[in-house]
């Protein structure tokens, strides 16, 4: 039984052009397909901080499209960076601690020799999406 599968605007149905989703949900997750910091015609910025923000606003936009709210929903992490960890992880472990307040989720860094498009970072997600009451008891 296939599950429900989104892409967001922009690169998201550039992406689906080519039989890719950026999220499936299965019950009350929603699972994301890395998201990289390319803007809506698929171009990566240089500079780690750009590529940073626009990746989360990437991810920002699959959960929404999945149903979730948003970043508050997210439970899971899992992070793949090039080159340096300075140069990736730090920057977004900052980023991660100004969204989040009390505690950034479960979160894996993994080193990689590349990623598509020359991208430095891609991250890829898992939230919850359902009853608050239920999810404060996870």
């Amino acid at each position: 039984m296939p599950f429900p599968t989104t892409n967001y605007p922009g690169a998201g149905d550039l992406m689906a052009a080519s039989g890719l989703c950026q999220a499936v949900r299965v019950g009350n997750v929603v699972h994301l397909s890395g998201q990289g910091g390319w803007d809506a015609g698929l171009k990566v910025d240089a500079d780690p901080k750009a590529q940073i923000e626009q990746a989360l606003k990437n991810v920002e936009a699959a959960l929404r499209g999945a149903g979730a709210s948003g970043l508050k929903d997210v439970f899971k992490f899992t992070v793949f960076v090039t080159g340096e960890f300075d140069t990736f992880a730090t920057p977004l472990i900052e980023r991660l601690n100004e969204i989040y307040a009390a505690a950034i989720p479960a979160m894996s860094v993994i080193g990689v020799n590349n990623l598509w498009l020359g991208m430095g970072i891609e991250i890829e997600a898992q939230a919850w999406v359902g009853n608050e009451a239920a999810k404060a008891n996870l």
